[in-house]
């Protein structure tokens, strides 16, 4: 229990002498930054010069960082999933800050970080984010659910590290692809599918907030919990054969748990007696999507992941 007290006393102390130190450094950046970029909630984030200490909380969102020129010292520890290193460059000597969900801030604030991206959908880091904020820590809020998001991010974030031509070949380059597969949509086929977020603990449907709803849109694929809201609170083969579609997309969240999540979907949904008479399945229209590209965030691969379901649903 000592050593409890003792920690937080600490933390609290730490927390203390960076809002005091904070609340100087901002008088100072007021009269002198030059660089404004703004996050994805709308708050404009002012810098003299580019940040040289970055911590990002969540490991899906540091590669657009990464893609921008930027480098980082801290991100949570799921980074080893995501061939940071191997792929990107990134060093051996980057400091684990904590998991995806429960970010330390006293790890943080021991790095010193001129600049902390976070993603304001996971409780632990916008709380965490929040504590730095107030601290006098410069934050942050990244959210990337669709290529138009990633898009906005990474130009911030070429702004920032004054990099317009990695904007172009992992941006706007990227665009051109994916407006080129989207032209090549037939314009007299309709296609339905129903997407699902699987893992250990159940199903999820998704209308819309997680990008393969954006693909489908884009693809002109009609995604059936948009018009049939009952998929979204109660999850049944009786409920999808209502709307039958053509496809049926799911994407697993946490290649480690695998046999979890199909022992779950057998359960769920495989061993129902009607599964089998569904048109999908029939037609082996049921598609388990890779991670890399579906439940991780796609980075410069977005049209490659267009392109993935383009191929499926329309042929290559």
């Amino acid at each position: 229990m000592k050593k409890i007290l003792n920690r937080s006393i600490l933390l609290v102390l730490v927390l203390l002498v960076s809002f005091l130190c904070g609340c100087e450094r901002s008088t100072t950046t007021i009269q002198l930054d030059d660089i404004t970029i703004t996050d994805s909630l709308g708050n404009d984030v002012n810098f003299k010069e580019a940040p040289k200490r970055v911590v990002v909380l969540q490991a899906s969102l540091v590669i657009s960082y990464l893609l921008s020129g930027g480098n980082i010292i801290g991100i949570s520890d799921e980074y080893d999933s995501y061939g940071l290193k191997e792929n990107y460059g990134v060093s051996d000597d980057v400091q684990v800050i904590g998991s995806n969900k429960n970010p330390s801030v006293e790890t943080i604030i021991a790095l010193n970080p001129d600049l902390i991206i976070y993603s304001p959908d996971i409780t632990g880091q916008l709380s965490a984010a929040t504590t730095l904020k107030n601290a006098g820590f410069k934050t942050y809020a990244s959210k990337i659910d669709s290529f138009s998001d990633y898009l906005f991010c990474l130009k911030q974030y070429t702004i920032l590290n004054d990099n317009p031509e990695a904007y172009k070949k992992y941006g706007t380059d990227v665009e051109d692809k994916i407006n080129t597969i989207i032209s090549n949509v037939p314009k007299d086929k309709e296609v339905s599918a129903l997407f699902m977020r699987a893992k250990s603990a159940g199903i999820k449907v998704f209308a819309q907030g997680h990008l393969v709803c954006d693909i489908l849109n884009d693809l002109g694929i009609k995604n059936i919990a948009k018009t049939d809201n009952s998929l979204l609170n109660e999850l049944s083969v009786e409920k999808i054969l209502e709307d039958d579609p053509d496809y049926i997309f799911v994407v697993y969240m946490g290649q480690d748990h695998t046999e979890e999540i199909e022992k779950m979907l057998d359960e769920e949904l495989f061993s129902q007696p009607s599964w089998s008479s569904l048109t999908a399945v029939k037609n082996k229209h049921y598609i388990v999507l890779p991670v890399e590209l579906f439940h991780f965030k796609p980075n410069e691969k977005w049209a490659e992941a267009y392109q993935y379901i383009f191929d499926i649903v329309y042929g290559k």
